[in-house]
Formats: C-alpha cells, structure tokens, sequence
C-alpha cells in the first residue's frame, strides 16, 4: 500500500490516504473532502493531491491517514 497526501484547501485540512494507487486515493479522498466541506464550508471543497509520500514521510506528518 503507498501513501498519498492531499489537502482539502478551503478548510486548509491536510490528511493521508492509504491506497494501492493515486486513481484509488482521489477516490477516497473526495469523499474526505466532501465531508469536511458539509460539516465546516457550507458543502462547498477544493481538493488538491501532492503526490506520494514515502512511509517514513508518512510516520513522520502526524496526519490522520484514511
């Protein structure tokens, strides 16, 4: 499983997604993202990837990982 980082950008939350692959990971944190834009920005979201992270990396962010 690799890890990927995103950011749902109005809120400014960052978070993790544990996935097989990015396509997978988009998936799956779109529906974070969603969340967080109807409990805090009025169901509004913008979501951006910024890739792979290494485990350690992953360890290290303190990020929750979905």
């Amino acid at each position: 499983m690799k890890h990927y980082f995103f950011s749902e950008t109005i809120s400014g939350e960052q978070f993790l997604v544990g996935a097989n692959n990015e396509e997978e990971a988009t998936i799956i944190a779109e529906g974070i993202a969603e969340e967080i834009g109807h409990q805090w920005n009025d169901d509004e979201w913008e979501l951006s990837c910024y890739g792979e992270v290494t485990e350690e990396e992953a360890e290290d962010s303190g990020l929750d990982e979905y």
